[in-house]
């Protein structure tokens, strides 16, 4: 099977990685697999091209990885537009250039211009389009506040998520209940199936247990640093522990983002000594860094964009790594709780989390180490990369059949 993988903003080695992952992994299987993407990182601002480079072809894992020459952009205005329109064109025009024969097309969304460029190729090949939810846009939009209803570029973006819904043979979604949203606005949701994330165990052995050490808990938090991750939370219940004098739980942050030096700032303005920042890890070494933690934690601010569920990759990490985990968030899905390895809070409450961390504490070594295991255990189980790839194959097969036969 050939297949063709469009993202605007996954990176092969950190950041989001999910369409590079898949792809090995159906590299694996057998599969040739190409994977298009933007030279312009989303995440870190950076550029991977030279400058007088259009785009560039290399070999990734197995993948073949089309980096796309996109302009540079800072914050949602019309320069990220510009990068979106600009990526859309870009993929139609070299998948005439490199791509010779296709059998299935998969774009992601957001931004959705990806997923209708995808439907394009496929179209010329004969291929079958997939389309691989990974944030209900727009209307997520419209639940933050940051657009109306009646605004002319929401009602732009609802065509084409109407458009791709109407128009995918099938669609891949990491939210679990997006379903009746899907047919609410055109899709089928027969032909629609949940693939959430999924994470490697290629190598990585059960955990071991951690020593108990005297006087001292370490906390950890790798990820994202900006305010949908609710750090704020996180630094008021240290101030918390701090006005009981408890100075046992050591904090460390280890991540990126634009609130990072605000956060900082205001540690340090607090004379806290028992936070710390890290810079951020690759990909491949996020679960080894995971596991020099006592506990590990996960906050989201509460936000009504868990009502079609959740897709907190972070979180299957920190239950891959075996360590267990205080998780601050609202969703109606949620794999701490359901895997009994560690706390599930309401978010927004750094009340909570001291009392969650309190609990911990007096947990004894072997108590702490079952109960990360079961969440080890709870991930191999239900996010295995492997088997989460398998999903997404069995679903491109199957309309491949389909479209054999029509």
């Amino acid at each position: 099977m050939k297949v063709l993988m469009l993202s605007a903003y996954d990176q092969p080695d950190k950041f989001q990685t999910r369409t590079f992952d898949n792809a090995k992994e159906l590299t694996k299987f057998g599969h040739d697999v190409t994977v298009f993407t933007n030279s312009f990182c989303h995440f870190s601002k950076t550029e991977r091209l030279r400058p007088k480079e259009k785009y560039r072809v290399e070999n990734i894992n197995g993948v073949n990885t089309v980096w796309m020459k996109t302009p540079a952009y800072k914050g949602s205005g019309i320069s990220r537009g510009f990068n979106m329109l600009c990526s859309f064109f870009i993929s139609i025009v070299l998948s005439k250039k490199i791509i010779n024969e296709c059998d299935v097309v998969l774009g992601t969304s957001s931004p959705p211009l990806t997923s209708i460029a995808a439907y394009i190729i496929s179209r010329k090949f004969g291929a079958a389009y997939v389309h691989e939810i990974r944030d209900v846009w727009p209307d997520s939009l419209v639940l933050l506040g940051s657009i109306s209803r009646f605004n002319p570029i929401y009602l732009v973006f609802k065509w084409m998520e109407r458009f791709t819904f109407r128009n995918a043979n099938k669609i891949s979604t990491v939210v679990p209940f997006a379903l009746e949203h899907i047919e609410k606005n055109g899709g089928n949701k027969n032909n629609a199936s949940y693939i959430p994330t999924g994470i490697s165990f290629d190598n990585l052995k059960a955990p071991q247990p951690i020593a108990i050490r005297e006087n001292e808990i370490n906390v950890f938090y790798i990820g994202g640093l900006a305010k949908v991750h609710d750090i704020l939370s996180i630094i008021q219940a240290s101030e918390i522990l701090q006005e009981q004098d408890i100075n046992l739980f050591k904090f460390t942050f280890i991540g990126y983002g634009e609130e990072k030096e605000f956060y900082k700032n205001l540690v340090n303005s607090k004379k806290d000594k028992n936070i710390s920042f890290l810079p951020p890890v690759d990909k491949s070494q996020v679960i080894s860094t995971a596991r020099k933690a006592d506990v590990l934690i996960h906050s989201i601010v509460y936000t009504p964009l868990t009502k079609w569920g959740s897709n907190p990759t972070k979180l299957y990490d920190y239950m891959s790594a075996g360590r267990p985990v205080i998780c601050s968030f609202n969703s109606p899905n949620l794999p701490v709780k359901d895997a009994d390895c560690g706390y599930s809070i309401e978010a927004g409450s750094p009340q909570k989390i001291v009392q969650s961390l309190i609990k911990f504490s007096k947990l004894n070594a072997e108590e702490r180490h079952l109960m990360g295991l079961r969440g080890y255990n709870f991930a191999k189980e239900n996010f295995s990369l492997n088997q989460v790839a398998r999903r997404l194959e069995d679903l491109m097969l199957e309309e491949i059949s389909e479209l054999k036969q029509s």
